[in-house]
């Protein structure tokens, strides 16, 4: 978070105030992210519906320009999913030792402890 090394991040799960603050200011940053990113693909998915008004002035109904279009709705969709899963998981630890349980398990305790930990978050939606 335009930070030049971890030092920060990782002085911020020492102190329960810092890592409110962190926590806080990385979500409200990636929500604009994932603002932005919803309105790349709701755009590239108009683009990819629609006839253009004037075929002579912008004629994207061709391949290349489909193809690109697609390509822009795929990348705007995963960067989407993946900063909302993000935001997701950072407003469910409420402390930073969560967040580092999360982050140094391996893929077999990791699969075990977010059905036990994350269910609240998802009971709720």
């Amino acid at each position: 978070m335009a930070r030049p090394s971890l030092e920060h991040h990782w002085k911020s799960k020492i102190n329960d105030d810092e890592w409110e603050k962190h926590r806080k200011t990385f979500v409200d940053r990636l929500s604009n992210t994932n603002i932005a990113a919803g309105l790349v693909l709701t755009t590239s998915a108009v683009f990819v519906s629609t006839q253009p008004p004037l075929t002579s002035f912008l004629p994207y109904t061709i391949r290349a320009c489909y193809v690109l279009a697609l390509g822009s709705f795929a990348h705007a969709l995963g960067g989407l999913l993946s900063g909302l899963a993000v935001v997701n998981i950072y407003e469910a630890c409420l402390d930073g030792h969560t967040l580092s349980t999360v982050l140094y398990t391996s893929i077999h305790q990791l699969a075990d402890y977010i059905p036990h930990h994350f269910y609240p978050l998802f009971d709720v939606m």
